[in-house]
């Protein structure tokens, strides 16, 4: 019986895995989801709102099933919550530096005496110390950092779950013992529940992978916050 039940929750969790071609949607309980080959398509404030907006059409309701799987189901819903507010901090960040996000990626592409001549040229036709372009790179410097530190944080605690659901899914296919040995205690609470683990499940990895899409979007930003600091720098050195 033992074993006969085992077959069939290696059954409900091998049909769980999401899968998406290249360049499509990801349906989840008939919404488009964003892949991460048409989220890195869009532009940058266009990608922001579509990935933030994917992660509150999913949401962040807590699913209960068994014992194990909840405690796995929380790790994810946590680092999801984490990942969604860092997204609201990054877009109220570009919201109130919309400036220097004009003067960082106009100046994307200059060598470093190059942008040290357009800093000074930049402030030396502000009308007052509020307009010069110097300390407002340097309040974005300091109003960002804590978000890319978070961020790499929480690159690491996706790449956890998401190795764990990927051994869950080896270990189903495979009916391996330590799969036995991981659910036995709790095998008949979540044989009783195989329509919710099916959903939780499901829930969990489109959870990551959205986490995954916004910690990307966070990264990619990076380019520009190297331009904010080689700036800062500069007035370091003046």
């Amino acid at each position: 019986m033992k074993i006969l039940s085992l077959l069939l929750l290696v059954s409900i969790l091998s049909g769980c895995a999401m899968s998406a071609g290249q360049g499509q949607f990801i349906n989840y309980q008939g919404n488009d989801i964003l892949t991460e080959g048409n989220a890195k398509a869009l532009p940058r404030n266009e990608r922001l709102n579509a990935i933030t907006k994917d992660m509150s059409k999913v949401g962040f309701q807590r699913t209960k099933v068994s014992y194990i799987f909840d405690a796995f189901s929380d790790s994810v819903l946590s680092i999801y919550r984490n990942q969604f507010e860092l997204m609201k901090e990054h877009k109220a960040l570009l919201d109130n530096h919309k400036d220097v996000m004009s003067f960082l990626m106009a100046n994307k592409g200059k060598d470093d005496d190059e942008l040290k001549q357009a800093i000074a040229q930049f402030d030396a036709g502000a009308d007052s110390e509020e307009h010069k372009i110097g300390p407002k790179i340097q309040s974005y410097e300091a109003a960002s950092d804590r978000i890319w530190k978070e961020n790499a944080k929480l690159t690491l605690e996706i790449s956890a779950q998401a190795l764990e659901l990927g051994v869950v899914i080896y270990n189903s296919t495979k009916g391996s013992k330590k799969l036995e040995d991981f659910i036995a205690a709790d095998l008949l609470s979540m044989l009783a529940s195989a329509n919710k683990i099916n959903e939780a499940y499901k829930l969990a990895e489109i959870r990551l992978h959205l986490s995954k899409l916004a910690n990307n979007f966070i990264e990619d930003e990076q380019a520009i916050i190297d331009i904010s600091k080689r700036l800062q720098d500069h007035q370091n050195d003046n």
